[in-house]
């Protein structure tokens, strides 16, 4: 069994026991071990006392600015990824703007109707390519 399934097996099994000891308790009108359980209400009486004076002093300015350098840390954060994504698109709009120029000067040295002999050219059937299409179509293979 690992060590949390051990620590909460143990809490319930006190919680039950103390909740059986509450009740016969309430049952009986008699209280177990009374000097003690006094001594120790009072005891934590006062440290709950003195833990909200003393949160009454630093504790909640303390919270607040915690919460405030915490959002702060955030927001640079986010600004820090807004300036990464502005950094990236302008040098994707930088490359995309010196590729265009590019294209945009080749394009200019020919004409449309140079682009198209060319690519006609490029693609154009050898004599036997010629020959073994009409061949096909004549005979229907």
């Amino acid at each position: 069994m690992s060590f949390i399934a051990t620590g909460l097996c143990i809490s319930a099994l006190f919680l039950a026991v103390l909740c059986i000891l509450f009740v016969y308790e309430k049952k009986n009108n008699t209280r177990f071990f009374d000097g003690f359980r006094t001594r120790f209400d009072f005891t934590v009486l006062r440290v709950a006392y003195v833990l909200h004076a003393l949160f009454r002093k630093i504790g909640g300015g303390f919270f607040r600015q915690i919460f405030h350098y915490i959002f702060h840390t955030i927001l640079g954060l986010v600004l820090l990824f807004l300036r990464m994504c502005d950094r990236g698109l302008r040098n994707m709009m930088r490359v995309n703007k010196t590729l265009a120029k590019n294209a945009e000067r080749e394009s200019e040295t020919r004409t449309k109707l140079e682009e198209i002999a060319l690519h006609k050219v490029a693609t154009a059937l050898s004599e036997e390519e010629k020959k073994a299409h009409k061949d096909k179509m004549l005979n229907g293979i």
